[in-house]
């Protein structure tokens, strides 16, 4: 898969305007670089095992 830098600009732009929810910038910015929202749900429990 190709890395779309135009797409990940406008993803992160659109993520840090002021009227954006900020509640949904880590998924904007996973989104941003082709990552899936599971990311944070995987992570989560994997640092609960330690």
């Amino acid at each position: 898969m190709a890395f779309d830098q135009t797409y990940c600009m406008g993803t992160l732009t659109a993520a840090t305007r002021q009227d954006a929810d900020t509640g949904e910038f880590i998924y904007a910015f996973l989104d941003a670089y082709g990552f899936p929202k599971a990311i944070i749900t995987w992570g989560g429990r994997g640092l609960q095992r330690c």
